[in-house]
């Protein structure tokens, strides 16, 4: 059995492209209705009803019958019984093309067609120099992939004007990329006062500094966001905080602005803690001065800092404004004790914990 090759290739609107071991052509027409043509010259006309089977084939070789008559008229002069495959005429082992017809006898169809296939410019330059297609053919196949090379170069060209500028920092830093966008709801009300142990990629830069990021809020009197940790060199954790009522986005960028992250929607809900009246400010105050006459010890250090350093003092937690107090202090009092609770912690300690001082008595 001999090795035979034959691939049909669509090019679309009834238009095929026909590659066989010996030549190669092109077809045109629908189901019932089709004409081709290939290489050698041989025109094939196909006329039939779809669905009975009944056809009707008519095949013209302009070629054939001149082969035939000049192979007749030259058999008894012909070297080796060698002939011209197209014209018949004598062939001589020295010759290349025929001396008749100019007919290239080094005829290389198979590597063609395994050029066209594989790597076209190869199989057209075969195609070119090395075989005897019709003319026509020759440069229906060349237009046809000169249109591809123009087509395919132009939806490359396109792809790439549409690819987004990447941006590099001065900090060689090229992306800050949340881990979760979605709309975050804080309530006042509730412990869920902040949003924390969430954190964003920062790419490009594994040995970047904190100092350039920034962290931006676009509206810092409703939810602010802070810095809170990196860990894996490249996870950065941060908190988000309820500040009151209402709605602001918050996202990070570096510090010269060149690379931004996306934003991520904050909804406060729920009231801020009533402040106390003047009157009640008053009477707080009084009792503090009170206090500090009568007492034995002297204090040294600010306010601020006596506050801090009382470990071992215990405080009054209110669980829903998430604040703490003295238990002197006239707020605590007046509010229904079941939202509070007694605390030993240290003021370093319930900050960390998520609790605010009260405005009042740990000012």
């Amino acid at each position: 059995m001999g090795f035979r090759f034959r691939k049909s290739i669509s090019i679309g609107k009834g238009l095929r492209l026909n590659l066989n071991k010996k030549s190669i052509g092109f077809s045109v027409g629908t189901k019932g209705m089709r004409f081709s043509i290939n290489s050698k010259g041989r025109r094939t006309a196909n006329v039939g009803i779809p669905g009975t089977g009944l056809y009707y084939t008519k095949t013209n070789n302009s070629s054939s019958s001149r082969h035939q008559s000049v192979t007749n008229n030259n058999t008894s002069t012909v070297p080796n019984n060698e002939t011209c495959k197209k014209c018949g005429a004598a062939i001589y082992p020295t010759d290349k093309v025929c001396r008749n017809c100019g007919y290239n006898l080094q005829n290389k169809d198979i590597p063609t067609i395994i050029g066209l296939v594989l790597f076209f410019p190869i199989g057209l330059y075969f195609m070119w120099t090395k075989t005897n297609w019709n003319k026509i053919i020759k440069i229906i196949i060349t237009t046809f992939f000169a249109i591809n090379c123009i087509f395919f170069t132009a939806i490359a060209l396109s792809t790439t004007d549409d690819l987004p500028e990447v941006k590099v920092s001065q900090t060689g830093i090229t992306e800050l990329e949340f881990l979760q966008t979605d709309d975050i709801e804080l309530d006042l009300t509730s412990r869920f006062k902040s949003n924390k142990n969430s954190y964003f990629y920062v790419k490009g830069n594994d040995t970047f500094n904190i100092e350039d990021i920034e962290f931006i809020s676009s509206n810092p009197d409703v939810a602010k966001i802070k810095y809170s940790k990196t860990t894996l060199t490249t996870h950065v954790y941060y908190d988000i905080t309820a500040v009151s009522p209402g709605e602001a986005t918050v996202y990070v960028q570096t510090k010269d602005g060149i690379i931004k992250s996306e934003e991520i929607k904050v909804i406060v809900v729920g009231e801020t803690t009533t402040e106390p009246t003047t009157e009640e400010q008053t009477s707080i105050q009084k009792e503090t001065t009170t206090q500090k006459e009568t007492s034995t010890q002297k204090v040294t250090t600010t306010k601020s800092q006596s506050n801090k350093s009382e470990v071992n003092s215990s405080y009054v937690l209110n669980t829903d404004s998430m604040k703490f107090h003295k238990p002197s202090c006239h707020v605590a009092k007046k509010i229904d004790t079941e939202n509070f609770s007694q605390s030993n912690k240290s003021y370093e300690e319930l900050i960390n914990d998520g609790y605010s001082p009260c405005g009042i008595c740990l000012k």
